[in-house]
């Protein structure tokens, strides 16, 4: 006989078993296909029809999916089913299948202290003060360093700042200021452990990974320096954090390169990037980032992470003390590993794309999005599920015009179209939207794009998250650069590569948590350096208009794009700009990227030549401390 139906019974632990998907899917060695699905009911049932298949028998097995396809449970493969209908029960806690919190709130503290650090001009210097202060401990994981080097290559002898004195740099002296990596060097040699673990590619030398470089910088210097080993197509080792003394926990946004010295002005000439040396400096333009520093149990979690990262042992998690009744600032450490690494993790862990998904599932006025990349299918599942199951979701997202890895781009444009399509109506409540400087001085217009680093998110005032994960494949689920097919004969390898992420998720006052402050505050700390407000506690930002934030951001980049269309052009404090992210359509006029992205926002043609449209910034030589021009 041949199978062609599923039925079954969904259980769940507290909470309603209603409106979940049931996906039946047929699998082979080369295969996996979606055969039917089905909903479930008030009771849990579902039933699931399709086209007998081979009277021989096929594997089977179900998933369970939520409105934003977030998988709530499969079942075990069922080998060689022919029966006509075969039935399927399967059961899950409420926890999983509902609710804001990740894995079950696994890793979750509260009592902690929270400190926002908005672009690393904030970042870089805060984490030097606290590295020269250390007592016990430092202990630092990267994707890269500059660091010093006499190794003989095409690329500059560097060797970073992260403070300046004076602030900035004097033309025409030599630039001085503090460095981290010698405060690194100072807090071993008075007997602190001091360690630094890095990403390393296999088989690719500089400007892939700084491992070779800073094993030879730290060399005899007390300072403990340990390589990540990862192929390239896995996805790297990309979690950037520091723990000091077990008691300090930061999220490093961004990797510890000159290039990404950068304030909130964003300003286009800025002596400390330092100097431009492609294609060491492949994004050459102002940078946004976030940091978040924690001190509080969640601190002791994080260091317990970096030992499992240090030992590839994730059994040296440490458990966090149970949640206390009433303590403020609940934070939990979520994270991305790829399987086969960690002791203890055979299958890797995806906590990061769940925590998203669970945002996007629950939020009901908004959620912002604030990301380097955006090519994970999983998350634009999320967002139209999100949206047509909420009329009211409005959705804001921030992202790159611009990408600097190879094939991205077309796969961002692709996903963004994908979104846009399958929304319908509803995609007027969705905004893409990008960052600019522009700056006008004796006459003369300069504008040029932000690149943003960032990987946050906010969902109404309930949750955000900060950390080290894009919205990509190799940060949430499985690395888009796997060589071979995701389906074929290697798939039970090849699903479990990915890169190592470490994100904090912050929840305010949500399925039993305490009370929080950040989600609102970075949503208000952010969107002031983005939609020029003065500080974050303006009344634009604190009073939700009418029409929604995604009004106050369309309204913001319309008044953007006006200054830019005056004759002559003039400077607005925001550096948001609406769109377009879709498929190009301007082919044949001699424009580059950047000029023709601000023609299709809706810059007149003959205004940009006025404009002064930039590419890159220039460098500065802090040896000379000159420019150069």
């Amino acid at each position: 006989m041949a199978n062609s139906g599923v039925d079954g019974r969904l259980r769940i632990i507290v909470g309603t078993p209603e409106g979940f998907t049931a996906e039946v899917h047929g699998l082979g060695w080369w295969s996996d296909t979606l055969l039917g699905t089905g909903v479930t009911d008030a009771g849990g049932n579902y039933s699931v029809r399709y086209g007998a298949r081979s009277a021989g028998g096929q594997d089977l097995q179900v998933r369970v999916y939520d409105h934003v396809h977030r998988l709530i449970v499969e079942s075990d493969v069922l080998p060689k089913v022919t029966d006509p209908v075969v039935h399927v029960d399967l059961g899950v806690s409420g926890g999983t299948a509902h609710g804001w919190i990740a894995r079950l709130g696994f890793l979750c503290t509260d009592g902690n202290q929270v400190e926002l650090l908005i672009d690393n001009e904030d970042a870089w210097g805060r984490l030097t003060d606290e590295v020269t202060l250390a007592a016990e401990t430092v202990a630092l994981s990267q994707l890269h360093f500059e660091v010093y080097s006499d190794l003989p290559n095409l690329i500059p002898a560097l060797d970073m700042f992260t403070q300046f004195s004076p602030d900035p740099p004097l033309l025409h002296v030599p630039t001085t200021g503090t460095k981290l990596q010698e405060r690194m060097k100072a807090a071993a040699g008075n007997g602190l452990r001091v360690r630094l673990l890095l990403n390393d590619f296999l088989l690719l030398p500089f400007p892939a990974d700084t491992a070779v470089r800073n094993r030879r910088y730290f060399k005899d210097t007390g300072v403990e320096v340990a390589t990540f080993e990862r192929w390239l197509n896995e996805g790297p080792m990309h979690a950037k954090s520091c723990t000091i003394d077990g008691q300090i926990y930061y999220s490093i946004g961004s990797p510890l390169m000159q290039e990404y010295f950068d304030g909130r002005q964003h300003r286009i000439d800025d002596r400390r990037r330092g100097t431009m040396s492609p294609p060491w400096n492949a994004i050459q333009v102002p940078i946004h980032d976030v940091s978040v520093r924690v001190t509080g149990p969640h601190a002791t979690v994080a260091a317990g992470a970096y030992e499992a990262l240090w030992t590839k042992d994730s059994n040296l998690l440490p458990l966090p003390p149970l949640l206390s009744t009433g303590a403020p600032n609940p934070v939990q450490l979520v994270a991305t590993v790829p399987g086969n690494t960690f002791a203890g993790l055979p299958e890797g862990e995806t906590g990061i794309i769940d925590a998203y998904q669970r945002a996007l599932a629950n939020a009901e006025d908004f959620v912002y999005l604030e990301n380097q990349y955006f090519t994970e299918p999983a998350i634009a599942d999320a967002i139209i599920g999100a949206m047509r199951a909420r009329p009211l979701l409005r959705v804001i997202m921030a992202l790159n015009p611009k990408i600097d890895v190879p094939r991205y781009a077309a796969w961002q444009t692709a996903l963004i179209d994908r979104v846009i399509t399958e929304l319908g109506a509803a995609k007027d409540r969705i905004g893409f939207f990008s960052l600019w400087s522009h700056e006008v001085a004796e006459g003369k217009s300069r504008i040029i794009r932000n690149y943003i680093h960032s990987k946050v998110a906010v969902a109404d005032a309930a949750w955000a998250t900060i950390g080290s994960a894009n919205l990509d494949g190799v940060s949430l689920t499985t690395s888009q650069f796997v060589l071979w097919d995701p389906n074929g004969p290697w798939k039970d390898r090849n699903r479990v590569k990915r890169a190592v992420e470490i994100n904090a998720v912050f929840y305010n006052a949500v399925d039993g948590l305490s009370i929080s402050a950040v989600p609102d505050d970075l949503r208000r700390s952010l969107w002031a350096e983005h939609l020029g407000y003065p500080a974050p506690g303006h009344p634009d930002l604190a009073n939700r208009p009418a029409d929604g934030w995604l009004g106050l951001w369309r309204r913001t980049a319309a008044r953007k794009l006006a200054g830019l269309n005056t004759d002559p052009p003039t400077v607005d404090a925001a550096r948001v700009l609406e769109g377009p992210f879709g498929r190009r359509e301007l082919t044949e006029l001699g424009l580059n990227a950047e000029e023709e992205f601000l023609v299709r926002a809706g810059v007149a043609l003959d205004r940009i030549e006025k404009l002064g449209v930039q590419e890159k910034v220039r460098s500065f030589d802090f040896e000379t401390g000159r420019w150069d021009d």
